[in-house]
């Protein structure tokens, strides 16, 4: 009987609505792994992430190819995309980001931030 109550609560936590959720994934304190878990329960429809390399290369191709003279900085693009998701109304939205507290004030009655911190030397 007292698994049958565990299983009727895990359904009621998958089919209740999702919160929105803005994931700040600071390098090397195990984010990757969470990151992973929570795009999963949110579904490829529902989540987007702000990937390092993509953007990253983004940045180096278009900087690199002489289209475009001076520095293009990659955590700027990676807000610029954080905020495009969020104004989209994207359930789950996870990425190497910096903490902007204009961005934090603009949506925070509409998504909760969440992060992982460990010191990465010890880990």
């Amino acid at each position: 009987m007292r698994v049958e109550s565990l299983k009727v609560q895990v359904q009621n936590i998958f089919s209740s609505p999702k919160p929105k959720i803005i994931f700040m994934h600071v390098p090397k304190t195990g984010g990757t792994s969470v990151d992973r878990s929570l795009r999963m329960v949110y579904g490829k429809k529902n989540s987007y992430q702000v990937h390092p390399i993509l953007t990253s290369n983004a940045v180096k191709a278009v900087t690199q190819n002489g289209k475009i003279h001076g520095k293009i900085d990659k955590f700027q693009l990676r807000e610029s995309l954080l905020i495009y998701e969020m104004a989209k109304g994207t359930k789950y939205i996870s990425g190497h980001f910096h903490f902007n507290e204009d961005i934090w004030e603009a949506y925070r009655d509409q998504y909760a931030w969440i992060t992982i911190l460990r010191n990465p030397v010890k880990r």
